[in-house]
């Protein structure tokens, strides 16, 4: 590295103990040396590198139900990063699975109207309880329970 140009790392795990209130868009951090300039510089950012660490199904929204001729049962996902709609669906179908064993309700994704279909028999339901599980699915958020009669 040449007296014309300086490469800096900022990590954000960094300086916890003088900033206590990071969260994951916003931190601040101290360089560990003082850096010294003279003249006038421009700064640009190189890269910008970060660990994929958070869900987009979260355990407070992991809650579905299915009902069919009359019977409720209660289907719970695990929290986690779905990477595709696929990926979800398929979640929620092994977890339909698990608590009605006849493939009675389904859901699937067309990757050519992206949208996910909920398919059912008749005196069938679905519920979906959290706002923004319906949102990953893309889901219309006025309807939180659809049922075929």
């Amino acid at each position: 590295m040449s007296e014309n140009d300086f490469y800096l790392t900022l990590p954000s795990n960094a300086s916890l103990d003088l900033h206590t209130d990071h969260t994951f868009t916003r931190y601040a951090t101290a360089s560990p040396q003082r850096i010294s300039m003279s003249g006038q510089w421009e700064c640009g950012l190189v890269e910008m590198q970060y660990t994929h660490s958070w869900y987009n199904v979260t355990s407070d929204n992991t809650w579905l139900g299915v009902t069919l001729d009359g019977i409720d049962f209660v289907v719970k996902i695990e929290a986690g990063y779905y990477d595709t709609p696929e990926t979800l669906t398929g979640a929620i179908n092994r977890s339909i699975r698990t608590v009605v064993k006849e493939k009675k309700v389904k859901l699937s994704y067309s990757n050519i109207t992206q949208k996910v279909t909920i398919h059912m028999i008749q005196n069938s339901s679905f519920s979906v309880y959290s706002l923004n599980l319906q949102r990953v699915l893309g889901l219309n958020p006025r309807y939180l329970h659809e049922s075929r009669k």
